[in-house]
């Protein structure tokens, strides 16, 4: 029941828009069957900081966002990355898009980085296609 519990709070906090009267009914669920209080309280911060970060990011101040990315993700690993990769994989698109292979390449790599062995497949076909589309190297010693 708890495991159920727990991945309910995970599909409702993944959305970026959070249905508080419907938050406060899986709160109360969650406190009824035993779910620790803590653990409640660090996804609902991590989602906070992660809404945060991801606004202030798609609002031209990256470097302050990726600041709350990562604390989202050190209130609650799970639900902090979550906006982290989405927001990785909108940059890697992006560059990829605007022809900065470079770019696209480093986020590609962040992101099979943060997911470790659940990369998808289309992460690597991505990164595949921006090192076919690199023509200007990475600027090291030959």
């Amino acid at each position: 029941m708890r495991v159920a519990m727990s991945n309910a709070f995970e599909s409702l906090l993944s959305n970026s828009q959070v249905d508080l009267p419907e938050l406060r009914l899986a709160l109360s669920e969650a406190l009824e069957n035993s779910v620790e209080r803590t653990e409640v309280s660090r996804r609902i911060l991590s989602h906070a900081l992660s809404s945060l970060g991801r606004a202030l990011c798609l609002a031209g101040s990256a470097e302050v966002g990726i600041e709350f990315l990562a604390d989202a993700m050190d209130a609650h690993p799970s639900a902090g990355s979550h906006s982290f990769l989405h927001l990785l994989i909108r940059q890697a698109e992006d560059a990829g898009a605007q022809g900065v292979s470079q770019e696209a390449i480093h986020r590609w790599q962040d992101i099979a980085v943060l997911m470790g062995e659940k990369t998808p497949e289309f992460v690597y076909r991505e990164l595949s296609h921006a090192y076919g589309q690199n023509r200007q190297g990475f600027s090291g010693n030959p």
